[in-house]
């Protein structure tokens, strides 16, 4: 029976037992109205539930879009009208991760890619890819690829420019570039 269908039934039979004097009669209008709230909680629940999927969709499109930006749980939550316990929760039924670490793994994945390229300084990669900190993203890559950004373009036929000189507490890469040690 279709969701508003089935309202209309409720309805129907609500109206039908509401003005009785017969006290099974009332008893059956109660019923009848319980059941009314149960059919429209579903169509609400129903609603909500499709809403709360799509607006998962559309942050995982902006992360995708926007993954080499500062990004936060709260901010995505924010973005998809949802508290960030209930988005945390509907973001990992969808894709199986926290949105934290779908993001890390969808940087890492950007990040084999610009590698396989050639051309990047490790840096430049780590930056375009997201990481404001190059050996934090030589740490998050060796945890999730199991090999460090450079042995991994290696080993898939490719060498990267990674050359780094400390100098006063500054790293400076290949094009001559500083970056603080944070």
């Amino acid at each position: 029976m279709k969701p508003a269908h089935r309202v209309l039934v409720d309805c129907q039979a609500l109206l039908r037992r509401w003005p009785s004097e017969d006290e099974l009669e009332q008893f059956k209008g109660q019923i009848a109205f319980q059941q009314l709230l149960c059919s429209l909680f579903e169509q609400t629940r129903t609603v909500e539930e499709e809403d709360s999927a799509a607006a998962i969709e559309r942050s995982i499109e902006y992360l995708h879009e926007h993954y080499a930006e500062e990004l936060t749980v709260q901010q995505l939550a924010r973005q998809a009208n949802l508290s960030v316990r209930q988005f945390t929760r509907l973001f990992k039924r969808a894709t199986g991760k926290s949105p934290i670490g779908y993001l890390t793994a969808y940087r890492i994945n950007r990040s084999k890619e610009e590698l396989l390229s050639g051309g990047e300084l490790l840096h430049t990669i780590s930056r375009n890819s997201g990481f404001k900190d190059t050996h934090y993203f030589n740490r998050r890559f060796k945890q999730i690829v199991g090999l460090p950004p450079k042995q991994y373009a290696r080993f898939r036929g490719y060498d990267t420019k990674i050359v780094t000189l400390h100098y006063v507490g500054l790293r400076r890469d290949y094009a001559g570039m500083a970056t603080g040690d944070g």
